[in-house]
């Protein structure tokens, strides 16, 4: 079963909420807890009481998850925010939660390839129909030659031998 991804979740307890008791979850909490080797009755309190779990649990969780490097990073940086009590560290949590969330957001970051070089014969290629349909035209037995290529596109005989040789 498919699962939201942890960055459009604002608190830890809602992805655990929603990926150990969610609809079609049966099971999954007894689970996560049989993986943390702590009580079921402990995943609940933290899911539905002013309870917190453990960095140690959550990072486990991570693991039963098997959640992505980045994922698993959002995911325990939440913890530690819920987690925190000095008002300035929250800042700099909530801070770095919103760059994490923005970093995903962003195409370029999450996939990490370089753009591809536009050579100027794609451009070209690209740029208009007659390159695309001489060069399938070709793959037909029939048309295998400068005047039947021509005729059925309806091109003068040079603008087809031009194409052809920039093929």
């Amino acid at each position: 079963m498919q699962r939201d991804s942890v960055f459009s979740f604002k608190s830890y307890k809602s992805v655990m909420h929603s990926w150990l008791c969610g609809l079609k979850r049966r099971g999954q909490l007894s689970r996560a807890a049989e993986f943390l080797n702590c009580q079921r009755s402990y995943l609940s309190r933290v899911i539905s009481e002013k309870m917190h779990i453990t960095l140690d649990h959550a990072y486990q969780l991570t693991q039963f998850w098997k959640l992505p490097e980045t994922d698993r990073d959002y995911f325990l940086a939440m913890v530690e925010f819920e987690r925190a009590v000095n008002s300035q560290y929250q800042k700099l949590l909530l801070r770095r939660l919103e760059d994490m969330r923005k970093n995903q957001e962003s195409i370029a970051e999450r996939t990490s390839r370089q753009a591809l070089p536009v050579a100027m014969h794609d451009i070209s290629y690209f740029s208009s129909w007659v390159q695309s349909a001489i060069h399938f035209l070709t793959a037909i037995p029939k048309f295998q030659n400068v005047e039947s290529i021509a005729e059925r596109l309806g091109l003068s005989k040079e603008n087809v031998r031009f194409f052809l040789h920039q093929l």
